[in-house]
């Protein structure tokens, strides 16, 4: 038995002794939604009503977005987001899309008989290891239900997988024998991550928002994927082959590469031992972020990841978030005033969400684009306008700099 998948089944199987359930499910309607949503395939009209569906990221919308999906794979009706015209534009792309399932069935399914199999043969003696990474996290995969890893078909290369809450849908390239396995444990990671208990997200961010270090804000929005990667892939390529069967796949951001690489040491200490993350364990990595990552703090890229955006009623929100969500890798937006970086719009500028940098804000009538930090080096991004060209340049002006420039005014 392949030890990589021997290892995956015996963390399944410890996550079901902890009231969990983690299924491996073939399914023509999650499959056409992960070909037309993530990787623009089969049609273009789909994709559009998909994008305005799941167009934010906010916390608010994460049920909603549940209760559509898991109506869409299970042929449901009974969803404010089924129209009759998006019915009518999934039955036209389900039709074009039903030869290429039936083309890749057995395939799938002979992956799915394997992982059972392995499943149904794995022994109890390997399950400590997880407990450690359940421990490590402080939370379980049962928080939120059960945990559905739907595998569908593509002719796209490379591993690719991707959450959307209880739901992780990972592509199998056509005609290969193999899964990417580690896509599945890094996945599980973010997960981990996601669903920690409310309490300790907020003391994790007070932390990340309060240290003494300019690098913490940008730490903090780059620590999920570094310890997805770090655990997911390292940490179990390190304990199932030895560093010896190959080499493992490189994540496709040197710097978390680097970052995740210099953290290994600390997180395979941690989980041996058993300890949870701690403040002790955040300092480390925020002093390992500034020395593999300098420049972190001063890329959009990162420090847009996690954002609060203010709009003004009357501006045209899905405009803002289409321009934004285009230009820059946000995966989280609040619409509150928030810790992290804030984006505000509009030509209010006496709101209480910029009242920490009034007096940073110029006195000018007319439109313009101002980049600023408050005391504790939060970003701020004004675009004082609401015309939607305005917005529209603004926007691009900004992605342009790329590195942050604070202090930076344009006239728009």
């Amino acid at each position: 038995m392949p030890k990589l998948i021997k290892f995956l089944f015996a963390f399944i199987n410890c996550v079901l002794s902890s009231s969990a359930n983690i299924k491996f499910e073939i399914n023509r309607n999650a499959a056409l939604f992960a070909q037309v949503y993530f990787e623009k395939a089969i049609s273009e009209k789909l994709y559009d009503e998909l994008n305005n569906i799941f167009a934010t990221n906010s916390e608010d919308q994460e049920t909603d977005k549940a209760e559509f999906l898991e109506c869409l794979i299970n042929k449901k009706v009974e969803n404010k987001y089924i129209t009759g015209k998006f019915t009518n534009v999934w039955n036209n792309a389900l039709l074009k899309y039903d030869r290429i399932f039936d083309n890749n069935l057995d395939i799938l399914n002979d992956r799915k008989i394997e992982l059972v199999t392995y499943y149904n043969q794995i022994s109890s003696k390997e399950l400590s290891d997880f407990d450690k990474v359940f421990n490590f996290y402080k939370t379980r995969l049962s928080k939120n239900g059960p945990f559905t890893v739907y595998i569908y078909p593509t002719e796209q290369s490379g591993s690719y997988a991707e959450r959307i809450v209880n739901n992780l849908f990972l592509r199998f390239n056509y005609g290969k024998k193999t899964i990417n396995i580690f896509m599945i444990y890094r996945k599980i990671c973010n997960h981990l991550f996601e669903t920690m208990s409310q309490g300790n997200k907020i003391s994790m961010e007070k932390y990340f928002i309060n240290h003494y270090s300019k690098h913490g804000k940008a730490a903090y929005f780059l620590l999920n994927e570094v310890l997805a990667y770090t655990i997911g892939e390292i940490w179990i390529h390190s304990i199932l082959l030895n560093n010896s069967d190959g080499p493992r796949q490189k994540h496709p951001d040197e710097n978390i590469n680097k970052i995740s690489t210099a953290l290994f040491p600390l997180v395979q200490k941690y989980l041996k031992s058993g300890t949870p993350l701690d403040n002790n364990f955040f300092n480390s990595y925020i002093k390992i972020v500034e020395l593999q990552y300098p420049k972190s703090n001063l890329e959009y890229n990162v420090m847009l990841s996690n954002v609060s955006l203010i709009i003004e009623s009357g501006i045209d929100l899905e405009n803002c978030l289409n321009e934004l969500k285009s230009s820059f890798p946000i995966k989280q937006i609040s619409f509150k005033p928030y810790g992290f970086s804030t984006i505000f719009i509009g030509n209010n500028l006496g709101d209480p969400a910029l009242s920490e940098i009034q007096s940073k804000i110029p006195n000018k009538k007319n439109d313009f684009l101002l980049i600023t930090n408050n005391l504790k080096g939060k970003l701020f991004i004004i675009i004082k306008s609401n015309d939607n060209e305005h917005i529209k340049n603004a926007i691009k002006e900004i992605k342009e700099q790329k590195t942050i420039k604070s202090g930076y005014i344009k006239d728009l």
